[in-house]
């Protein structure tokens, strides 16, 4: 009877979970909708894709630079376990943060209408704190009211533009609330990312906003003992902060609301890929192959598992040059280099009869010949043509280069996409890879539906615990 009756315990816990996750999945489908600018439908049926109460009148065409709700998403993505993502979006309700606050920012109008419509009927939900440190958020950072009728500190006073009326004041403040919330959220996510010296940097401008706040003096704290670790320090040594390790780690997984994923096993896909291949590779072709499953620690999983493998369809001699692929999804990081800008292949000396063309629209872009030029055309040039954008990312610091081109990458992704109009994930060229993706019910970071703040005391733990993720 025990047994039966834990059974049944057990099983309830796991379709409360399961509930949880898809209204987890619901709201974060509505927040991306809305944020990018096409707006949801609300639990209330509206269309703006808010809650009941939450940012009344706030319509879609504002979302796009609202930073309440990149906070709110910021909040989902930690509560489904992605720190990477809560991280992203944080970082975007900060940089809005500033824009709110300073007027001479390019989109200070539109962030500071975007958060006055989200706080019409009040201070935001996100916004109202969690745990210890909440009551500094309710009534404001460092001295800053946000009740009716009260007003802002001396020293901010002397900051603020005479011209500023009451409201605007008001909704300053509450920006550099949100502020706040968005330091706890970086430092914390990047904490679990294991970025140690952003979550580090972030977590003393927060401090430096709000001295008092528990759960970022708390994180301080972790950030501290996981370097002591990596860095194998003893618990009375100083932790050189220019020391801490910053490159991370994140799943490699499929998320949930990725519609893209084609079935790479189909006969559909092999016919394409091998249709491809004809004029790469005319010897090769793709074949599903069935290999060893390598992966350990994350559960049950099968003891093999399938893969897309080349093949050689005839004998290929050794040396023999059997594949020939010219890719448009392409990036260097040489500032005023002789290189083809859809290549990237060296150009040849110009002379009487040099093939090297340039696009007529752009300054000091250049192609290796008309087909290039044509290809870019076709694939990518149209969505960046003569916007001045070459420059970026070019000639870094050599600690740099690997995230400029990076970068770069990813830009030339979405220019294709731009281009093409495709979603950057229909692309083929990034279609088919395959990055031994995890199950995303083998992710470690438990859900939690009532998250709080970090757990008082040392973390005993050889990691940070997962409670941060929670912010």
């Amino acid at each position: 009877m025990d047994s039966a009756s834990g059974s049944g315990s057990e099983v309830s816990s796991e379709e409360a979970d399961s509930a949880l996750v898809l209204a987890l999945l619901a709201k974060r489908d509505e927040l991306t909708r809305a944020l990018g600018g096409g707006g949801g439908v609300g639990r209330n049926g509206s269309e703006d894709g808010l809650e009941d109460g939450e940012g009344e009148g706030s319509g879609g065409a504002a979302l796009p630079y609202d930073l309440i709700a990149y906070l709110e998403r910021a909040a989902v993505h930690s509560e489904l376990g992605y720190p990477d993502l809560a991280a992203g979006d944080a970082y975007r309700a900060l940089l809005l943060c500033d824009e709110c606050s300073d007027a001479g920012f390019e989109y200070h109008e539109l962030a500071l209408d975007a958060l006055r419509e989200r706080c019409a009927g009040g201070l935001p939900a996100v916004l109202r704190g969690r745990g210890r440190g909440s009551e500094e958020l309710e009534r404001g950072v460092g001295g800053l009211e946000i009740a009716e009728g009260q007003t802002a500190s001396e020293e901010e006073v002397e900051d603020e533009d005479e011209d500023e009326d009451e409201e605007t004041r008001r909704l300053k403040n509450i920006a550099r609330i949100a502020s706040i919330r968005c330091f706890r959220m970086l430092a914390i996510s990047l904490l679990l990312c294991g970025c140690l010296k952003s979550s580090y940097d972030f977590c003393i401008r927060g401090l430096g906003a709000a001295p008092g706040d528990e759960d970022l003096l708390q994180a301080k704290e972790y950030i501290q003992l996981m370097a002591r670790r990596k860095l194998k320090l003893s618990s009375d040594e100083e932790v050189d902060i220019t020391e801490l390790p910053d490159q991370g780690l994140v799943r490699r997984e499929i998320y949930p609301w990725n519609t893209h994923e084609p079935n790479r096993f189909s006969q559909e896909t092999l016919d394409f890929l091998n249709k491809e291949l004809e004029s790469v590779a005319p010897k090769c072709e793709v074949k599903v192959t069935e290999l060893p499953t390598l992966l350990e620690g994350i559960g049950e999983l099968e003891s093999t598992n399938k893969q897309l493998g080349l093949f050689a369809k005839e004998d290929i001699e050794p040396g023999e040059e059997f594949f020939d692929e010219i890719s448009l999804l392409a990036a260097n990081n040489l500032l005023k280099e002789s290189l083809c800008d859809a290549c990237s292949s060296t150009l040849p000396r110009l002379t009487a009869d040099s093939k090297v063309v340039d696009c007529p629209d752009c300054d000091d872009i250049m192609f290796c010949d008309t087909t290039c030029l044509e290809r870019a055309q076709a694939s990518y040039h149209p969505a960046i043509c003569n916007t001045d954008i070459d420059t970026i990312a070019k000639d870094p610091d050599p600690k740099e280069k690997p995230f400029a081109l990076y970068l770069l990458l990813i830009g030339r992704a979405f220019a294709m996409a731009a281009t093409q109009q495709v979603h950057p994930l229909e692309l083929k060229e990034v279609k088919y890879i395959w990055g031994d993706f995890l199950p995303s019910a083998s992710n470690t970071i438990p859900l939690s539906p009532t998250p709080g703040p970090l757990p008082p005391g040392p973390c005993p733990s050889p990691s940070p615990p997962t409670s941060p993720a929670r912010c």
